[in-house]
């Protein structure tokens, strides 16, 4: 993973269990949140200016840098990386969408509690960052379309469908980019179960994330990762 002079990850605390990062990660957005609710009580809303100032507060290291931006196009909320000219990843965005005034109001404290979260996440996980730079464009893309058509979706949970859709979209694959994309699944269902189950605790929302199943995809992520492995000691 190549790392601008603007980032610089905090490898030290990285070493702990999965567990244990996740719980630091939960502190730095615990800590956010205590100093964000205050301001919104008293103003209702606030500007992405302010949010990301919070942002960089809340996270003990000063050489990351974190923006906030305004989200455009219907895009929705999203957590996003940024890479400079040269490739290197050089921010970690929040993209939020706005009220009339430009400006985030208290009862969208969820999806900024959600996004927020996953820059918490990867801090306190780098290796995320590091598989998912590693993907090419194409990869990227290919990746990308299949997670949010089959995976990211609330639609009825069929477990042998995902199961056959999943075998059918890695077997063009090569062996190497077949592991790359089974354990991007995986984290990318974990970190999604994660944000939503977490910012359910500083801001109940009616939605009912459970609809997603993301735990339930994962163990199919899980068993088919395995079955490549068993796969590729069976060639050699």
């Amino acid at each position: 993973m190549k790392i601008s002079s603007r980032v610089k990850l905090p490898l030290k605390i990285c070493s702990g269990s999965v567990n244990e990062r996740n719980r630091y990660a939960e502190n730095m957005l615990s800590n956010f949140v205590n100093k964000i609710e205050p301001e919104l009580n008293k103003r209702d809303e606030l500007s992405l200016q302010r949010i990301q100032a919070i942002i960089k507060e809340t996270i003990p290291y000063r050489k990351i840098y974190v923006e906030t931006v305004e989200s455009n196009n219907n895009a929705g909320n999203n957590f996003l990386i940024h890479c400079n000219e040269n490739g290197k990843l050089d921010a970690l965005a929040v993209e939020l969408e706005t009220n009339k005034n430009g400006k985030i109001a208290k009862d969208q404290c969820n999806a900024l509690y959600h996004e927020t979260w996953h820059v918490f996440e990867h801090i306190s996980n780098p290796k995320y960052l590091a598989r998912t730079m590693s993907f090419n464009d194409y990869l990227t893309e290919k990746y990308l379309n299949f997670y949010h058509r089959y995976f990211y979706t609330d639609n009825k949970y069929n477990p042998k469908i995902l199961t056959k859709k999943l075998s059918k979209f890695i077997e063009k694959f090569k062996d190497k980019d077949k592991i790359s994309i089974l354990q991007q699944l995986r984290y990318d269902l974990q970190e999604e179960h994660n944000a939503y189950s977490i910012a359910q605790k500083y801001a109940p929302e009616n939605e009912d994330f459970t609809k997603f199943n993301f735990l339930e995809k994962k163990e199919i992520a899980t068993q088919k990762l395995k079955d490549v492995f068993k796969q590729i000691r069976g060639k050699e």
